[in-house]
């Protein structure tokens, strides 16, 4: 938890080197689907309600474990102090990726981000020039101020400095946001954040073209409060980057066409929505027969388990709704608090014998 937070301290500091200051209006009232509309053409887009994420799906997610919902409130707190920048005071952010296919069998995602929130800019300038240690450029593009530098080598910078670091985490970083990084500001509240060459098409290109597709933001809009919602179109020749193009579940991927979905918190519990839409209907209802077999399956295979963790997959699987409209297949469940809290929680590790013998040894 801490390294994440640490990432995203990291990027919040650095998207914070080309936001104005100035104009810190209430801006809750608006969703993360009116982001959509700055962001340029895209194969998948997603939301997401950072203030509600913060402020009540992860508290619920972590009922269960107030000792490490402490921790990150205090982490959180922790950065506050220490660059003024409260992470609580972003509201709403949208992603929109283009998967580009480098070579057979292997698709890369790129990333454009726009973030908005009640934040004090000022602040944010001065604080995300330090976290860039000076390794940034700046162009003029479009109209616009753009500031350009590299996320991987600020984020280790930034864990080396506070002394966490995640070989894993700055592998996936260095993969996602390879090469120049570009940020600027789209208003007095507002960021976007990508690969340069996508930052400069989002600039430089204002045709209809280069926009999300109405469809895509359709279905987005379908649950516009959610605390994340997403749509996209589905990669052609997807199977092949999980050698799987020639079996039954390699065929079924090659059919879909779009997915889309939606995951909401409210009242301890969490409503979760998986649809899938495909090119002709006979394809749609193989993947429809063939989910409901798997949930058949897998409540058989669970049926003789009565630990804790599997009564619940079992719960999820018998409340688990399958349905199926012409092309499209939908996947709907409702899980409670409790029974998530029972899937999350971490068992306390066991006392080291060091800890054991010298009780002291933290005072």
């Amino acid at each position: 938890m801490k390294n994440l937070l640490t990432i995203f301290a990291a990027f919040v500091l650095l998207i914070g080197a080309m936001f104005i200051s100035g104009d810190t209006r209430n801006v809750s009232a608006q969703t993360g689907s009116d982001l959509i509309s700055l962001l340029p053409a895209s194969d998948a887009v997603a939301t997401i309600n950072l203030k509600r994420l913060l402020s009540d799906a992860v508290p619920q997610l972590m009922s269960s474990q107030p000792a490490q919902l402490a921790k990150l409130n205090a982490k959180i707190d922790a950065v506050k102090a220490k660059t003024g920048i409260d992470l609580r005071q972003f509201e709403q952010a949208a992603v929109g990726i283009n998967f580009k296919q480098i070579r057979a069998g292997t698709i890369e995602a790129e990333p454009v981000l726009v973030i908005r929130g009640n934040i004090k800019t000022a602040e944010l300038l001065a604080v995300g020039k330090i976290a860039a240690g000076g390794k940034f450029r700046q162009e003029q593009i479009g109209g616009k101020t753009v500031t350009i530098f590299s996320l991987p080598e600020t984020v280790k910078e930034t864990t080396k400095q506070t002394g966490h670091h995640d070989a894993m985490i700055e592998k996936a970083m260095d993969k996602i946001m390879s090469g120049e990084f570009a940020v600027y500001a789209v208003d007095t509240n507002t960021l976007a954040a990508g690969k340069l060459p996508q930052v400069r098409s989002m600039l430089l290109d204002k045709t209809a073209k280069n926009h999300v597709a109405a469809d895509l933001t359709e279905l987005v809009k379908r649950n516009p409060n959610a605390v994340t919602s997403f749509a996209g179109n589905v990669p052609a020749g997807l199977a092949a980057s999980f050698d799987m193009d020639d079996d039954q579940i390699g065929r079924m991927i090659n059919s879909l066409r779009q997915m889309f979905g939606s995951i909401d918190m409210n009242d301890g519990t969490a409503s979760m929505l998986l649809a899938a839409r495909t090119s002709q209907e006979p394809q749609a209802q193989e993947i429809e027969e063939s989910l409901l077999g798997l949930q058949m399956l897998g409540k058989g295979l669970l049926s003789s388990r009565s630990d804790d963790k599997s009564q619940v997959l079992t719960r999820i699987l018998e409340n688990l709704k399958i349905t199926r409209n012409t092309s499209e297949v939908q996947l709907q469940a409702n899980v409670s608090n409790s029974d998530i809290n029972k899937l999350v929680t971490v068992p306390a590790s066991a006392p080291t014998p060091a800890a054991t013998s010298n009780p002291q040894s933290d005072e």
